[in-house]
């Protein structure tokens, strides 16, 4: 490389070979090499500490986001409420499987979205759990025990964290190991029918090893506690 160097305008030209580039050049070209790096970090894409995980996460909830905007209708408070657990991995779930949760709820169960934005906030688990060997068992349970289709709609809306239990092998309860205990909470639902053919579901949550009828503040024992 010739650099070439202009000292007056009456002066003659001086030249001189030059073996690495001019320092400006360097301080260029190490700043350019910056700043592209910077950009790629910013995008995402060449960050070692965004982990591939983190990228999923924030892609999933991006599309949970518009699945529940555009497709449900619902409002963005409810929506922050999911898009928060699982950006906190409090609720471990796919676009696919919170779909066909929403699809069982609403079709299955007679449910509309407006109620079921209620029910996520409230137990946001329940919707990261399979539809057919979770979901419909807890339903059926509620249906054996007599509750009608109205009743069931009352029963879930007013006690989704139903649906984070499973059935016992008897089939009379509900049950679910509670996180950092020992104990195994369990939940049963019982319906009264009035001579009219009104019902009014009873819903009692209790873990194991309660004492029931045993005190005056002790709660009413449930049918197969």
């Amino acid at each position: 490389m010739v650099l070439t160097i202009s000292v007056c305008p009456n002066s003659r030209v001086l030249t001189r070979p030059l073996t690495r580039a001019p320092r400006a050049c360097r301080i260029a070209s190490h700043s350019r090499s910056i700043l592209v790096h910077a950009v790629d970090q910013t995008s995402g894409y060449s960050n070692p500490a965004a982990s591939t995980e983190t990228i999923t996460k924030d892609a999933l909830v991006a599309q949970v986001r518009k699945y529940l905007h555009d497709e449900e209708g619902w409002e963005h408070y409810w929506i922050d409420s999911v898009a928060t657990r699982i950006s906190k991995r409090m609720l471990v779930t796919t676009l696919d499987n919170l779909k066909a949760v929403m699809e069982f709820l609403k079709v299955d169960c007679g449910l509309p979205s407006q109620s079921i934005c209620n029910m996520a906030a409230i137990s946001s688990s329940a919707f990261g759990r399979d539809v057919n060997s979770d979901l419909k068992p807890v339903v059926e349970y509620i249906r054996k025990r007599g509750a009608s289709e109205s009743t069931l709609i009352r029963v879930l809306t007013s006690n989704p964290k139903l649906l984070e239990y499973a059935l016992t092998e008897d089939g009379n309860k509900l049950w679910k190991r509670t996180h950092n205990s020992k104990f195994i909470a369990y939940a049963e639902v019982d319906i009264d029918v009035a001579k009219d053919g009104a019902q009014s579901a009873h819903v009692a949550f209790f873990r194991e090893n309660t004492a029931f009828d045993s005190a005056p503040v002790s709660p009413v024992k449930p049918t197969n506690a």
